[in-house]
């Protein structure tokens, strides 16, 4: 639905049907599958309150444009966050021992 289809005159789905452009920010943020943490604010301290889990997609109608399918690691249940981040990134590791690395 985000991507321009020649048969729609390099229109994208969305804008054919509703008239408004997406803003595909979110696009380029992750890839499919990709190993993510996310934020569980129910997890007690002194744990973290990062999760594994993996990217899974985009949600349309729930929270805000920057809310995320992910697939969580310990229940493989989709969830819907807006907070997480690369678990890919060398630079920005997750050093609590209790959680799990990709």
């Amino acid at each position: 639905n985000h991507i321009a289809l020649a048969s729609l005159g390099w229109q994208t789905p969305i804008f054919r049907a509703f008239g408004i452009t997406k803003d595909i920010s979110p696009l380029m943020l992750f890839t499919w599958w990709e190993p993510v943490y996310y934020y569980d604010p129910d997890v007690p301290f002194p744990e973290s309150r990062e999760k594994i889990g993996r990217f899974a997609g985009f949600v349309d109608n729930v929270g805000d444009a920057f809310c995320f399918k992910v697939v969580t690691a310990d229940t493989e249940e989709v969830i819907y966050r807006s907070v997480l981040r690369s678990a890919l990134d060398d630079d920005n590791k997750n050093l609590r021992p209790s959680n799990l690395h990709p």
